[in-house]
């Protein structure tokens, strides 16, 4: 569509460089999710306590979530440089359609990047509980410590924040 538009269209030339920058930025954070931080959390999962080659698990999520951000804002880009996918008065069907597929990219990305940091976080997050070892000075582990404090809290009638806060009070010793 550029290279048929382009000269009546100069923001096409835009969007091409956008979309294959942002496309670049969807590939490299895919192959770092499945080959970095997806086998940090099983191996977490099944009870590795850290040694990985990144550090801890927490700077593979941290780039992750800023990876995230960089696509959201190409993203951004996209919508800007389409006027918000609306098709100029004279968009022929090709550019009508690079439109509604440009849309649904940014929705179905927004959709999947929501799904994985909704659907991988309570995992994740148990498993940085399973992860907590004992400490011998206490009768209990620090798992079954941080499941008492967010039950107390729950039964205290403390609001929902809390209740999380008091359940991950002691993961930053894991992550």
């Amino acid at each position: 569509v550029a290279q048929a538009h382009g000269g009546v269209h100069p923001e096409l030339l835009e969007v091409r460089a956008l979309l294959h920058a942002t496309a670049d930025d969807l590939e490299q954070h895919m192959a770092k999710e499945e080959q970095i931080l997806l086998p940090a959390c099983v191996a977490l999962e099944q009870g590795a306590s850290g040694g990985f080659g990144f550090g801890s698990v927490e700077n593979p999520i941290r780039m992750m979530l800023h990876e995230h951000d960089e696509v959201a804002a190409g993203l951004a880009g996209l919508r800007a440089a389409t006027n918000g996918y609306e098709p100029p008065v004279d968009a022929c069907n090709s550019y009508r359609a690079m439109l509604e597929r440009l849309a649904f990219l940014e929705r179905d990305t927004h959709r999947h990047v929501h799904e994985e940091n909704l659907e991988r976080l309570p995992d994740l997050l148990l498993g940085l509980l399973d992860s907590l070892g004992g400490d011998e000075a206490y009768p209990v582990d620090r798992k079954t410590h941080s499941l008492q404090a967010a039950t107390r809290a729950l039964r205290d009638g403390r609001e929902e924040e809390y209740v999380v806060v008091a359940l991950l009070h002691d993961i930053g010793e894991a992550l």
